[in-house]
């Protein structure tokens, strides 16, 4: 059974010590194999043994910035035609799914440039929601243990320096010889 996920973002992560974790953490998702092999670097040279693995789930892509849906093509058009005219550039109508017909002004890293935008949208009368926004697809995680007397911190990680990550740190799935020993048993 695995732990529960446990999730720090950015700077507020915090260290984990030996018997925080059942010897072995997963870091990640990554978004890419750059951003991966960076943290690989890192906890190599803060003295960890990291394997990284690929998985199937969702990466944070940043903070979205947009209009909820219109009820029609047509609405949504309209208004998209009158931020242009404004001068609000990098906007588009979403064409299909959940938020069909809501117009994107963008997505932001860091949340401050988020809500400036978002600001920049209210001043012109329009009432703009922000939301996490994710991708699916192909995710990157980078397994290391944790020795009894080790312990592990952002440091030991940090892939980008100076650029907000949201990872995740939870406990390794089982290993191949963890699966076979279980069923044979």
């Amino acid at each position: 059974m695995r732990a529960p996920r446990r999730s720090w973002k950015g700077p507020v992560f915090k260290t984990i010590r030996a018997g925080d974790a059942d010897g072995c953490v997963s870091i990640g998702p990554f978004r890419d194999l750059s951003e991966t092999s960076q943290a690989i670097a890192s906890l190599r040279a803060a003295g960890h043994v990291p394997e990284q693995r690929l998985a199937e789930g969702q990466v944070w892509v940043g903070h979205w910035v947009f209009l909820p849906a219109f009820e029609s093509r047509s609405a949504a058009r309209r208004v998209l035609k009158a931020l242009k005219e404004r001068s609000v550039a990098e906007s588009y109508i979403v064409p299909s799914g959940d938020e069909r017909n809501a117009i994107s002004l963008g997505v932001f890293a860091e949340r401050e440039r988020a809500l400036r935008r978002a600001a920049q949208i209210t001043a012109l009368g329009y009432a703009p929601k922000i939301a996490d926004r994710h991708r699916s697809g192909a995710v990157y995680w980078v397994d290391t243990e944790i020795g009894p007397a080790g312990q592990l911190s952002a440091d030991d990680f940090e892939p980008i320096p100076g650029r907000i990550l949201r990872l995740e740190v939870e406990t390794c799935p089982p290993s191949e010889a963890q699966i076979a020993a279980s069923e044979s048993g």
